[in-house]
């Protein structure tokens, strides 16, 4: 995950909690939205993506986080998961960050780093179902004749008979 967090306590704090309750997270912290481009392929398909996950902080220096997402969604066509986090977050900017292609949108309230693990989660699982949807279109957009013969096996196994 790359997150882009200019508050060194903000991203020590997060740092500390994935790695108590999230080990297999591995995070990198940025300070900057121009970081975060410099870190990212030019455009779709362009190398391989570093990162799984991208979390920014609203107040980024520079560059904010609305116009890393701009960048990130029309600019350059990248498809992966996005967090926008606020310390003072409102219905306007959340629509707006949700507008603008953020997956999800945090409020740093008391506790709310509890909700980046399953956030975190729901977001991998929301990939996975992508491209597998992708890569069945794929496969049937591209291969009638072997998608028949996968479906034609999906009945009952070879010698067995209904009703014996």
């Amino acid at each position: 995950m790359l997150y882009a967090e200019p508050n060194a306590f903000d991203a020590d704090l997060t740092r500390r909690y994935l790695a108590q309750y999230a080990p297999g997270v591995s995070l990198d912290v940025v300070g900057t939205g121009e970081e975060v481009m410099a870190r990212r392929p030019v455009k779709a398909g362009e190398g391989t993506p570093a990162y799984d996950l991208l979390m920014l902080d609203y107040r980024l220096p520079g560059l904010n986080a609305l116009e890393v997402v701009r960048s990130v969604r029309r600019e350059r066509g990248l498809r992966l998961p996005i967090v926008l986090v606020t310390g003072h977050g409102n219905e306007a900017l959340a629509v707006e960050a949700l507008r603008q292609g953020c997956d999800e949108y945090l409020t740093k309230h008391e506790g709310y780093l509890r909700q980046l693990p399953l956030i975190m989660e729901k977001l991998r699982q929301q990939v996975e179902l992508i491209q597998s949807e992708a890569r069945y279109r794929n496969l049937y957009e591209n291969n009638q004749a072997v998608m028949l013969l996968v479906v034609g096996r999906v009945g009952p196994c070879r010698g067995s008979v209904p009703g014996r």
